[in-house]
């Protein structure tokens, strides 16, 4: 006997995966097709966009903060060395001067574990859109609709899966479908602009 149109052999629907994933099972996930995006600290963020790229249609970085991102070894280079061949690396894999303001770090190097990213800087620009305003909603409209990530420039992002590293600013999904408002950012917040940028120098 054939199984029922609509379910695979044997009569079980597969368990439904979480849109939202707070935890390490990312690691273990194909996000096959899916627009995914990820919010957290640069270093964070950069190993789950290496994996996602593999399976996923798009991803969406949202970074609070850059950190060094380094090749496969370049963790075991110390201080000012590892710092200038950590900003050569960044100058040659990222054309955009203004994309590489912000992913430049503003903590000297070794301050933080250099993350070891090998294809974050090339994925930028393919399938991964780089997103630095800070993020101070994610909104679940139920399991029908995209997943908003409300950035503090105004903008919504739809997504279908969304990674929350643990050094996420925002760590919490509000249930969209209730009656309960939805706090707007602070003025502070909403006229913040990409940490980055602070550091601009105008001739």
């Amino acid at each position: 006997m054939s199984a029922p149109e609509g379910l695979p052999r044997g009569g079980l629907r597969p368990p439904s995966q979480p849109r939202v994933i707070t935890d390490g099972t990312w690691l273990m996930r194909e996000f096959t097709g899916r627009r995914v995006g990820v919010v957290g600290p640069g270093g964070e963020v950069a190993p789950v966009v290496d994996h996602a790229l593999a399976s996923a249609g798009s991803v969406v970085a949202f970074c609070d903060h850059p950190d060094w991102l380094v090749p496969f070894g370049g963790d075991r280079v110390p201080g000012p060395l590892g710092r200038r061949l950590a900003a050569r690396r960044l100058r040659r894999r990222v054309d955009d001067p203004w994309v590489r303001r912000l992913l430049t770090p503003h903590q000297r190097f070794g301050a933080r574990r250099p993350v070891v990213a090998p294809a974050f800087y090339t994925a930028l620009g393919e399938r991964c859109r780089l997103v630095a305003w800070p993020v101070y909603a994610i909104m679940d409209r139920g399991e029908d609709h995209p997943l908003g990530v409300r950035t503090a420039e105004g903008i919504e992002h739809r997504v279908d899966v969304l990674v929350i590293t643990a050094g996420a600013a925002v760590r919490t999904v509000t249930d969209a479908t209730s009656s309960a408002p939805t706090r707007r950012p602070s003025r502070s917040t909403r006229s913040a602009r990409p940490r980055a940028a602070v550091k601009e120098t105008i001739p």
